[in-house]
């Protein structure tokens, strides 16, 4: 006789079909920051008096409520031939925010850790956590 297998395990019920709305609430509580997440900054017509581009801020794609964590691998970057060590972070977002796209731009406006707030980095992966989350890779925004 064969019995129903989950996993390769047998009589393993799996995970309830509700299983990510149960979590939503165990996620929504790790959002202990706030950020703004905006497409990325558009120069505009060069100054020649004051030597600088008009910059105009992106269309903003989210504003609220996040998660955000520090990435403990270095990463180091080129960036005018110079190797440039940057910090990679992950932040954590509403899984309905589907908008959210690489290059984006995510500056955080509040957080636990002071060091935080004010912090520009820039979107270089989307995917879907194991808890109801969006997490968005991202690194230190260097285009400033």
């Amino acid at each position: 006789m064969v019995r129903k297998t989950h996993n390769g395990r047998p009589g393993y019920p799996g995970r309830p079909r509700d299983w990510g709305n149960r979590l939503a609430a165990a996620a929504a509580q790790l959002f202990d920051a706030e950020c703004e997440i905006r497409e990325p900054d558009v120069r505009g017509v060069f100054n020649a008096t004051t030597g600088t581009y008009a910059i105009t801020p992106g269309t903003l794609r989210f504003s609220g409520a996040c998660g955000v964590g520090r990435d403990l691998r270095e990463r180091v970057g080129v960036v005018s031939d110079q190797e440039l060590a940057t910090q990679n972070y992950q932040v954590s977002i509403d899984p309905s925010i589907d908008t959210v796209q690489v290059h984006d731009i995510v500056t955080i406006t509040d957080a636990p850790d002071p060091q935080m707030v004010g912090q520009r980095m820039a979107v270089v992966d989307v995917v879907m956590g194991d808890l109801p989350a969006r997490i968005l890779y991202c690194s230190d925004d260097l285009t400033n």
